[in-house]
């Protein structure tokens, strides 16, 4: 979540996500795809600035987030909330497609169908695991039907449906529940091509989290 980082230096620590029947450990950055295709991204940062009020810091925030609606659809993202206390700031954003998050945040990230990626390079060298840690097929081989979740931030992701492969840079940590540990390693797709032509987007710094609709 980079652009929040950049306003609010976050670190990142628990907090329940709006609908969720599970809270995420403390010290994390927290995303959640709901079955619609919503973002949900939940942070927290120490509040221990001298400089800014959390009322500069929420108008601050309510201006990005304003500016970036006039530009790409009204309702494409709110501050669902933002709460000062406790010496910690908590904000709560919704984000009405995951083009949306990927945009505002200027971070790497899909969610949608498999067969979206299929056949784009995506994957290629990634050694993926099922869930009880086996090696599994190739994200080509896999059924175009399930859903995935390409990101490149460390956090914690909750899915709508039940996981069912991650590459090895992921740990599974629940039905609906993985940790994004960093890059995947095994990924050796270049951003760019000899040519000059565009290759998949950055794939080499991505990870994967495929689950059932």
């Amino acid at each position: 979540m980079r652009k929040i980082s950049g306003i609010l230096l976050l670190a990142a620590a628990s907090l329940a996500l709006a609908g969720c029947s599970m809270r995420f450990s403390a010290e994390e950055d927290a995303v959640y795809v709901n079955k619609d295709g919503e973002i949900i991204g939940a942070i927290v940062e120490p509040f221990d600035k001298d400089y800014y009020d959390g009322e500069e810091l929420e108008t601050l925030l309510d201006q990005e987030v304003a500016e970036y609606n006039g530009e790409n659809g009204r309702n494409s993202i709110e501050v669902d909330s933002f709460d000062v206390s406790g010496g910690e700031v908590k904000v709560m954003m919704n984000y009405a497609t995951w083009a949306d998050y990927a945009n505002f945040n200027d971070v790497e990230f899909f969610a949608g169908v498999l067969s979206d990626i299929q056949g784009r390079s995506y994957g290629v060298g990634v050694t993926f695991l099922d869930t009880a840690g086996n090696t599994a097929v190739s994200l080509d081989e896999m059924d175009g039907n399930l859903r995935v979740i390409l990101l490149e931030e460390p956090i914690v992701v909750q899915t709508s449906g039940k996981i069912v492969y991650v590459s090895d840079n992921v740990s599974i940590e629940g039905d609906k529940l993985a940790r994004v540990q960093g890059a995947s390693a095994g990924d050796g797709t270049e951003e760019g091509t000899e040519d000059g032509t565009e290759a998949a987007p950055s794939v080499n710094r991505l990870a994967y989290i495929i689950y059932e609709e």
